[in-house]
């Protein structure tokens, strides 16, 4: 499906500037959600622990993934934008998709009954 097109890609005309542009901020937004899963699972230990609301580490925790939070949303903006520069990104088709998801299940399952 990959070699047909079907799949997302960069269009043919477009330019090495926007292309390193596009993927530099998809690898930041990679990098903040993995910030922010990170936090999140931080400020959960903590709440768990019964730590109080006004406890310094908790206020740190959650400062920081509010902050995280906002880069991502920002990140993902700008992404959306870039992606609407006409010829730049060609989207998925909803087959490949829909395959992707299928493949994506069948290794869950499949790690779950190795583990």
């Amino acid at each position: 499906m990959k070699k047909k097109g079907l799949c997302a890609h960069f269009g043919p005309n477009s330019s090495q500037t926007e292309i390193n542009s596009i993927m530099e901020n998809m690898r930041r937004l990679k990098v903040y959600e993995k910030k922010s899963w990170d936090l999140q699972v931080r400020k959960t230990e903590l709440e768990g622990a019964h730590i109080q609301p006004t406890d310094p580490a908790l206020q740190d925790t959650v400062s920081k993934l509010q902050e995280a939070n906002k880069e991502m949303s920002n990140i993902r903006d700008i992404i959306a934008r870039q992606k609407t520069i006409k010829g730049l990104w060609i989207e998925a088709t909803p087959a490949y998709e829909r395959k992707e998801a299928l493949v994506a299940a069948l290794e869950t399952n499949l790690r779950q009954l190795c583990a």
